[in-house]
């Protein structure tokens, strides 16, 4: 069989319900290829050509070494394709199942930081992978006579995170015994079970369990039937993994059973997040150290955050202006990887330790969430935080309303159902931005709200971000951190949050910061705090040259 005069099928490599996937070789490049193909019968074929048209555009956008590559698109053959990268090697399932002996330790936990390297630069793209196993985790270079000897020391494997985007093709199914398939129970984050909107939380609850697995050698649930794992995804706590494997470290089972947690805002907010932490266990040798206020002010002595010293000491003044009654609108723009994330992080901690509150919501790709998205996040961590259950907490019953209808779910929380008087669509959002200030005003609490990838905001995100700014930071003590990647960018409207950005900035409620790629001395002293150790100037430069001073593609040289 040969694809469009060009693609000659070798062998099938996977067969399934939604279609086939075959080895091939590419007759004009002389390559060997994947080609998957769409069973379009289950479907329709127009949906079929539209699933893989979606996925081809989701998977072009995920240049990453630990991301299987798309190389191609065929609309027009029957079945429609994909062309991915081949690799040769075999699943973390087939390693799961041959390994005849828990796995070393070293091999998980660099397994687990290569798919967290997948899943941040997906999720700084607005993708949630939504379908994260072992399955779909290849181990290039490690192949599966490899496995059988308990003795032979297993090589080190290039993680490839495969089928990104595949759930945003599935629609809001409704979860029932006839349509569920058990491998996708295993791995459902409890929101995902309850019918709730996800954001890249959701993956790292996959990560999580994918790490218990390796780490334990078993799941942390067990039943034969799908529904019977969801419901314990909902409501069973998980054992520490150390009760099946007394040998892992303290501090990795706590960061494990963190990804395990059953609410979103109490899990990682970020992948990384949870690669600080996991090279932090590796430094203290799997020890766990107590989280105290001094052990926060170390995190910020220790210099993980190199280069960026002139924005952290504006960003604090920002918070201690805010803590004395005048809050504002900082925009952090700039490229994949510059580090956006890391420096609210850093400045997130050092609000924590002025005893002031902070929130994190997530922009994504608009055609893939709703609106208010960020806000939802938002509004659902701090009423959870800060209001009893059963009450409206200092709000007036009608704006709790508002706030229910934003985020269904709250009105157990908030004691009150959504309001029902007909307003016009003008009326009902005026309504809505006035629930969502009074909510982060009422208190007169100092609070800090951040929301990541801006530039993926909706222009109703947009508008709740303005009313925010004009009607809750001048006389109060709010401040509004927003990251958004450059105006240069092709990914999302950036152009939409500069204009907004000046337009804040003109009524003196907003600042601009841009982040730079680091110079070759920020560089420097980067390599060295990973490294912990002095580095040559040659080998700096060369990181310098191919890096152009970008942290994150520091980290992976």
């Amino acid at each position: 069989m040969i694809f469009d005069n060009r693609y000659r099928v070798e062998e099938v490599l996977g067969r399934g319900g939604a279609g086939v996937v075959y080895r091939a070789f590419d007759l004009k490049l002389q390559r060997q290829v994947a080609v998957k193909t769409l069973e379009t019968s289950l479907s329709g074929p127009d949906q079929g050509i539209e699933r893989l048209r979606r996925e081809a555009a989701l998977l072009s956008r995920l240049a990453h070494p630990n991301i299987v590559g798309f190389y191609d698109l065929g609309t027009e053959a029957d079945p429609p394709y994909l062309v991915l990268e081949y690799v040769a090697g075999c699943t973390l399932r087939t390693l799961l199942e041959a390994y005849p002996s828990l796995l070393p330790l070293e091999l998980v936990n660099q397994i687990m930081s290569e798919v967290l390297a997948a899943l941040m630069v997906a999720h700084q793209a607005g993708i949630i992978h939504r379908d994260l196993k072992p399955e779909n985790i290849m181990l290039a270079g490690l192949e599966s006579s490899a496995l059988l000897d308990p003795d032979l020391e297993l090589p080190q494997p290039q993680v490839k995170v495969m089928d990104f985007g595949l759930a945003y093709f599935s629609g809001d199914v409704r979860i029932t015994s006839e349509n569920l398939v058990a491998g996708t129970a295993l791995y459902l984050a409890p929101e995902a079970a309850l019918g709730q909107a996800v954001d890249g939380r959701a993956d790292l609850y996959a990560v999580g369990l994918i790490w218990y697995e390796l780490a334990a050698g078993r799941f942390p649930f067990r039943s034969d039937e799908p529904l019977v794992v969801i419901s314990q995804h909902l409501h069973a706590t998980p054992i520490s993994p150390r009760w099946h494997n007394p040998n892992l470290p303290p501090a990795l089972a706590s960061l494990i059973l963190k990804l395990l947690s059953k609410t979103p805002a109490e899990r990682y907010q970020t992948a990384e997040a949870v690669l600080a932490d996991l090279q932090t266990i590796q430094q203290n040798g799997g020890e766990e150290r107590p989280l105290t206020r001094a052990s926060l002010l170390e995190a910020i002595a220790r210099g993980r955050l190199v280069g960026r010293e002139t924005e952290i000491a504006l960003l604090r003044h920002a918070i201690e202006t805010m803590r004395q009654g005048s809050g504002q609108v900082i925009f952090i723009e700039g490229e994949p990887g510059i580090g956006k994330t890391r420096l609210v992080e850093e400045a997130s901690l050092y609000a924590r330790l002025k005893n002031v509150q902070v929130f994190t919501g997530h922009c994504y790709d608009a055609d893939l969430t709703l609106p208010y998205q960020p806000f939802i996040e938002i509004v659902k961590a701090y009423v959870q935080a800060n209001i009893k259950p059963g009450t409206s907490g200092p709000l007036p019953v009608g704006l709790a309303a508002e706030l229910v209808k934003l985020a269904p779910g709250l009105e157990t929380h908030l004691g009150v159902a959504p309001s029902s008087t007909p307003l016009s669509p003008a009326e009902a959002r005026l309504r809505l931005f006035e629930a969502v200030t009074a909510l982060f005003t009422t208190a007169c609490e100092p609070l800090v709200l951040i929301l990541e990838n801006l530039h993926w905001a909706s222009p109703a995100d947009l508008a709740l971000l303005n009313h925010l700014a004009r009607m809750g930071t001048r006389q109060h003590r709010l401040l509004l951190m927003v990251t958004y990647q450059s105006r240069q960018s092709q990914q999302g409207s950036p152009q939409a949050v500069a204009k907004l950005l000046d337009q804040l900035a003109q009524a003196g409620l907003a600042t601009h910061m841009r982040l730079l790629p680091l110079p070759a001395d920020g560089l420097k002293a980067l390599l060295e705090t990973l490294l912990e150790g002095e580095v040559t100037p040659e080998f700096s430069q060369a990181v310098f040259e191919a890096t152009e001073g970008n942290p994150f593609l520091s980290k992976r040289c």
